[in-house]
């Protein structure tokens, strides 16, 4: 598990790399010291089809969801284009993932402060940038880890962790939902899967939690303020948060966050009869 501080002008570069076949904006800079980190959206060229939001790094210790992202958009995004128009923050917390911390340079946990009129930088500009894009998309993923060492396993030293892989599913609409199938898409390869009857004291579904039926944690989530379920609110009515574990290689985890979100894509392709 690497626990060195990271260089952000590799991620600078991968986006740079992207301009080709994305339209790349800055939306925002966090400034710290005498650091000046873009904060980046990137939306797929061409007319597209259906909007899906794609988001990582919201945590900076939590490096897959990143480099899941980009890898998605370099390597895999163009055999969906003709189906789906993408929309990509790479990267939540610059500053975090430099300093691999899951907290931002004020050291506040970004996924607890979204609301509307936030004065969380990070917030304040992705939601500026979601009033000047599409007011529905047809799901967003926004794609997390759980470190097994640090300062999120240090606050949750009274609850245990899971070891493999799970996620959350906030769609009221059952009919919707594909959960099941993102979970058989990692099953499928053999990567083992979180099957606890509880993760943090929600309801786990064979490796989902869904909501609203499967929500109980209202310490953590009962605010209603994380990312997920400010989208599933106001801008989607399916929205999905992966969980890789750190206990496998970053490459590991990269492909297991690109394995569910195909799966999710290609649900959505045989449902909408494309």
């Amino acid at each position: 598990m690497n626990k060195e501080v990271r260089n952000y002008q590799e991620i600078i570069s991968q986006v740079e790399e992207l301009k080709s076949s994305f339209l790349v904006r800055v939306i925002g800079e966090v400034h710290y010291d005498s650091q000046h980190l873009p904060l980046y959206r990137l939306v797929s060229e061409g007319q597209g089809g259906e909007a899906v939001l794609l988001s990582g790094g919201m945590h900076g210790d939590e490096p897959a969801g990143v480099y899941g992202v980009l890898k998605f958009l370099k390597e895999h995004a163009s055999s969906y284009m003709n189906d789906f128009k993408f929309f990509a923050y790479p990267c939540v917390n610059p500053w975090g993932f430099t300093a691999n911390t899951g907290s931002n340079h004020l050291g506040l946990n970004i996924n607890r402060h979204f609301v509307f009129g936030s004065k969380v930088k990070e917030v304040e500009s992705i939601l500026d940038s979601l009033s000047e894009g599409p007011q529905t998309y047809l799901f967003t993923l926004d794609m997390h880890e759980t470190p097994l060492e640090g300062e999120f396993a240090d606050a949750n030293k009274d609850e245990a962790l899971p070891t493999e892989f799970y996620m959350w599913e906030n769609c009221p609409d059952k009919e919707r939902r594909v959960g099941d199938k993102m979970i058989a898409s990692l099953e499928q390869r053999g990567i083992p899967v979180c099957k606890w009857e509880s993760i943090y004291k929600d309801v786990n579904s064979g490796g989902v939690i869904y909501y609203p039926e499967g929500f109980f944690n209202q310490k953590e989530y009962g605010t209603g303020t994380t990312f997920e379920a400010f989208l599933q609110v106001n801008y989607t009515p399916q929205a999905f948060t992966t969980e890789t574990i750190d206990n496998v290689s970053l490459e590991e985890r990269v492909e297991q966050q690109i394995i569910v979100l195909r799966a999710a894509l290609d649900a959505k392709k045989e449902t909408l009869g494309f």
